[in-house]
């Protein structure tokens, strides 16, 4: 039976591994075999054993991979094949760890860009409603009391206030399902791609791990197209994915590979740039290599500011809100005098 996907960490420990073994004298099986037996988590374990029997089998390393449930991603594999393939699987095995630790660390920094804010907002509005729930009751007899209309903060609990709790609470489990289902149809990452601000980091992102990998790939002597499919299969992205397979299968019928992208809507990414610039050169690979390190290093630094204005941003927001709730419970305050004893 099939396993998990490893995780960006257990890549990592994974690659390190077997960059270790090749450079040593111990035979792969038996020295995955071995490292197997030190790895606490059931999946990563399972995964690396599969590999371990595999090559004990006989087989090459990427047929034992491609054999070990799917726990290694296609684009990972097509690496490997292509390293064993061009006889330079060690030099393959140092770019991958390379730019997978620069890529990890830049994608979990866009994406604590993009959700961080929807999570604070969400919990100080959570917790702001289970409290006015429980307070309204008290509030609205005050205020009835004094002959004053609730302040908006207050009166907008009455939404979440008895029966009417349920349909906010069902509304808001809707919205929640539709967001779910709009992440997995379309991918965040693609949305993004049309919000001010951070599409440019978004397609930076996109078109170093593009460029990276396919310079790899080719670099091996993997073909455009197989590069491609290699590519989309381990996107997560499902509009992106798309977009690589049409591209992979225009390639494979004849169209120039920059053309293919275009055809694709892949040019606001830059990725189809540099593939037309390379093509046009004949220095392909090579330069995909250096573009997506200068695209990586420009969508750090544009995430860097991203981040430092996000974090000011949401200081400024939940401090207004607070100073509103404060303001709403002086006024409460304000109103003892005016109550009828």
């Amino acid at each position: 039976m099939g396993s998990g996907k490893v995780s960006v960490a257990e890549f990592g420990q994974f690659n390190e591994q077997l960059r270790q073994l090749l450079v040593s004298d111990v035979p792969l099986a038996e020295g995955l075999r071995s490292f197997a037996s030190e790895i606490g988590g059931d999946n990563f374990r399972m995964a690396v054993e599969r590999v371990a029997a595999k090559l004990e089998e006989g087989k090459s390393l990427t047929d034992a991979l491609d054999e070990a449930g799917g726990a290694f991603s296609a684009e990972y594999r097509g690496l490997i094949r292509a390293g064993e393939q061009s006889g330079d699987l060690l030099g393959v095995l140092d770019a991958a760890l390379e730019h997978e630790r620069h890529m990890a660390q830049l994608e979990e920094g866009l994406k604590q860009t993009i959700y961080y804010p929807l999570l604070v907002f969400a919990w100080t509005l959570l917790v702001f409603a289970l409290t006015m729930v429980f307070s309204y009751p008290a509030f609205e007899r005050l205020y009835r009391s004094a002959h004053q209309s609730l302040p908006l903060p207050i009166a907008i609990t009455h939404l979440f206030y008895g029966p009417r709790g349920i349909f906010a609470l069902a509304w808001i489990g809707v919205l929640v399902y539709v967001f779910y289902l709009i992440k997995h149809r379309w991918g965040l990452s693609t949305l993004t791609l049309k919000i001010p601000s951070l599409n440019r980091i978004v397609a930076d992102v996109y078109t170093a791990r593009l460029a990276k990998t396919m310079g790899l790939l080719l670099k091996s002597g993997a073909s455009a197209n197989g590069a491609l499919s290699l590519i989309a299969a381990s996107t997560s992205d499902p509009v992106m994915r798309a977009r690589l397979e049409r591209a992979s299968r225009r390639v494979g019928e004849g169209e120039p590979l920059s053309r293919a992208l275009n055809l694709e809507g892949m040019e606001h990414t830059g990725f189809a740039d540099l593939v037309e610039i390379g093509e046009e050169s004949g220095t392909l690979p090579s330069l995909l290599a250096e573009g997506a390190e200068l695209y990586r290093i420009e969508a750090q630094a544009q995430l860097d500011v991203a981040l430092r204005i996000l974090g000011v941003a949401l200081i400024v927001c939940v401090g207004c809100w607070v100073l509103w709730l404060l303001f709403t419970l002086m006024r409460t305050y304000w109103l003892i005098p005016l109550l009828s004893l």
